[in-house]
């Protein structure tokens, strides 16, 4: 379980307005789990801002951080731990069968939290970075998806490829 927490007391879904001068604030995070923790991050606007290396075996974690709040943001905690439930025989029946999708089984478990929104004040979220990043997701997708794809589905596939496009790149509403 991964939780994620301002000191004011905001949680992942909410939204803050600040003021133009902007505000530093403490983010906590808390990360509990069956299986030892691997790696704990906090993420600002697409980029790490506080990452935690759990000790060996380490089930449980609380850290936080202070970030200086001088525009618009989201903000986020992820983890990773090591899946150590599954026996090797019970983890291989999550693989593919052989073929096109050749995909092996991972003890790597992942999670992520919904992000807590702060808008500094009338500037929108807008992060160019994650804008090309979420741009070379869909080219690898498209790419993926027209070697896979029978072509009775290409029509459908090149409206959604669009439809994804166009919503990436127009400019995000201030909520």
């Amino acid at each position: 379980m991964l939780f994620l927490r301002s000191a004011e007391g905001l949680q992942p879904g909410d939204t803050l307005h600040l003021p133009r001068q902007g505000k530093k604030m403490e983010f906590q995070v808390e990360v509990r789990s069956d299986s030892p923790l691997h790696s704990i991050e906090i993420v600002a606007n697409g980029l790490t801002v506080q990452r935690f290396k759990p000790r060996p075996g380490q089930l449980s974690f609380y850290g936080n951080v202070m970030i200086d709040l001088r525009e618009s943001y989201w903000v986020c905690a992820r983890a990773t731990d090591t899946d150590t439930l599954l026996s090797d025989a019970e983890l291989a029946e999550y693989g593919s069968a052989p073929g096109k999708f050749d995909q092996k089984p991972s003890r790597l478990r992942f999670a992520h939290t919904s992000p807590i929104y702060i808008y500094q004040a009338d500037k929108n979220i807008s992060v160019a970075g994650s804008v090309r990043e979420a741009n070379k997701m869909i080219d690898a997708f498209e790419k993926f998806a027209r070697e896979t794809v029978d072509d009775d589905h290409l029509e459908q596939l090149n409206e959604g490829i669009a439809k994804a496009r166009e919503l990436l790149n127009r400019p995000i509403p201030l909520y």
